[in-house]
């Protein structure tokens, strides 16, 4: 598997996906997955008042939720990356 580096995993839920991609991969450089049409996982250094500010600036109501454990079911996520990001 990949080595990911420091950082935790992250949910974050915003109503502008358009607003997510920018901000989340290119301005935070955090790894992320998509789980819904306004949900994405997301894995890096940024903490989540961080990532609330940069989605934010856009108007997006924003909710990000930091990690110290999970659990998951089904095949919303790739599993490889989700495994390779967690305990």
């Amino acid at each position: 598997m990949e080595h990911t580096g420091p950082g935790t995993l992250k949910l974050i839920i915003a109503d502008r996906p358009e607003a997510m991609v920018d901000a989340v991969t290119q301005r935070l450089r955090l790894g992320a997955q998509r789980l819904a049409a306004n949900a994405w996982l997301a894995f890096g250094e940024a903490p989540p008042d961080a990532i609330r500010d940069a989605l934010a600036d856009g108007g997006a109501l924003v909710f990000v939720v930091e990690f110290e454990r999970w659990s998951w079911s089904g095949d919303c996520v790739d599993t490889r990356w989700l495994l390779a990001r967690g305990h």
